[in-house]
Parts: C-alpha cells; sequence; structure tokens
C-alpha cells in the first residue's frame, strides 16, 4: 500500500522539483503535505463529486440517536459529508429504505421522536469531529445499514497509510503537481496538464451514482405509511 509520502514524492518528481534521484527534504515534504491536504479541502468545497463512497453497519438498539466519527463514537468511520441511503435488516429481511430529512428545521418538526417501531425517517448532523445521526422510530433490534459520503482525509504525517481507494491516486498525484508548479514556479507540461484534467474526470464519473427512476402505480389503496409531523397514521 502507497504511503502519503510515497505519492508526494511521485508529484514532486513529475512537476521536475526534484529529479529520479532525489529525496524531498523534510521542509519540502511538510509543504507539500500541507498543500495536498487544502486540495482535498478544494475539492470538497467545489462539490466535484469526490468523496469517498462506503457502508457502514451498527446494532440498533432503540436510542434515539447515535454518533458516527473517528474519535470515541457509537458508530467507528471516517466523519460522513452525508447519508445517501438507509436501511435497517432483521433476521436476513431488509426493510424499506428510509426517507432522508436534511435540515434540522424538519426533523424539530416531528411531534413525538421517541417512538419503538420499524424506522421510517433518518436525519445526519454533520458536526466534527463526530457526527449524529438520528433515526425516527427507533428499532430497538436489527442491523443498521448506512450508505456514506465520507470527507476525505486530512492526513497528519506523510509516513502515513494513503487510506483512500487505488482510484484516487493518479488524479491526487498529477493534480497536486500541476498545484506544486504554479508554486515552486516550474514548468507544466501539455502532458501533465491533461494528465491532472483526465484523471479528475474519470474520479468524478466513477463517484457519481445516478439513482434509478421509479414511479409508484396508483393502485386505490390507502397509504400507511407513518405522518412524521402529526404522529399519526395516514
Amino acid at each position: 500500500m502507497s504511503t502519503v509520502a510515497d505519492i508526494i514524492t511521485l508529484a514532486l518528481k513529475d512537476a521536475q522539483i526534484i529529479d529520479e534521484t532525489e529525496t524531498p527534504s523534510a521542509a519540502l515534504m511538510a509543504d507539500s503535505l500541507t498543500t495536498l491536504n487544502q486540495m482535498f479541502g478544494m475539492w470538497q468545497a467545489s462539490n466535484i463529486y469526490t468523496y469517498a463512497t462506503t457502508e457502514a453497519t451498527f446494532t440498533a438498539t432503540g436510542a434515539a440517536s447515535y454518533t458516527i466519527g473517528p474519535t470515541g463514537a457509537d458508530i467507528t468511520s471516517a466523519t460522513p459529508k452525508r447519508i445517501n441511503y438507509a436501511f435497517l435488516e432483521q433476521i436476513g429481511v431488509k426493510y424499506p429504505m428510509l426517507e432522508i430529512i436534511n435540515n434540522r428545521e424538519d426533523f424539530e418538526a416531528i411531534s413525538s421522536t421517541t417512538v419503538l417501531a420499524l424506522p421510517d425517517a433518518i436525519y445526519y448532523s454533520a458536526t466534527h469531529p463526530n457526527g449524529t445521526i438520528y433515526i425516527y422510530p427507533q428499532p430497538s433490534s436489527g442491523t443498521m445499514h448506512l450508505g456514506l459520503d465520507v470527507e476525505l482525509p486530512n492526513y497528519a504525517l506523510a509516513p502515513d497509510s494513503f487510506s483512500l481507494d487505488i482510484l484516487y491516486e493518479m488524479p491526487v498525484r498529477f493534480n497536486l503537481a500541476k498545484i506544486l508548479i504554479a508554486m515552486m514556479g516550474t514548468r507544466l507540461t501539455p502532458e501533465l496538464d491533461n494528465l491532472a484534467k483526465t484523471s479528475l474526470r474519470q474520479l468524478q464519473r466513477a463517484n457519481v451514482v445516478v439513482k434509478e427512476l421509479t414511479t409508484t402505480p396508483r393502485t386505490g389503496l390507502i397509504n400507511r405509511r407513518a405522518d412524521f409531523y402529526s404522529g399519526f397514521v395516514r
């Protein structure tokens, strides 16, 4: 597995800041690591679909909320940016996908948030270092499945393992090289520019998931789904 230092060293060579036989100085490696983390921040802020995607599972206990994140959370995971889907599985039976509530105001509008039953909705509060997941109603058993978009990492040390999928290595390497060239005043070749743009576009395409279009037939049957906001069944 590659380390962050491996990716940075390749980027410095691509940028012609060091040659094939050189090792980056400690100061150059530190500056490049800072630049790498800043680049990840820019990618996330621009919403260009460069989040890592994963699925997390945890056992439902009846709690109204669960923390999720890397530091002492109920669910250990990289801090999610958002939840894409959630469902409950009990004894091999997968229940329907939960409705994703996207803002706090809608969640607070639910009249009673402490009901033990099969879940219908989920709300995620993206705080740091750990976020909080709220489920309504609260299942007291079974396994919850969460599809997560997690934030790109912020690496503390160059010797850290490069924790992203290998799909990220070339886009990170070549786009970091472009930024380092701008910082160091070396020459950007058309070949490197093309590699950086092409690899990033491929990463964007790989991380975009288009949901299938579905329709609900009009059967005349009464919709028995819980009405979250009044507390009644309609």
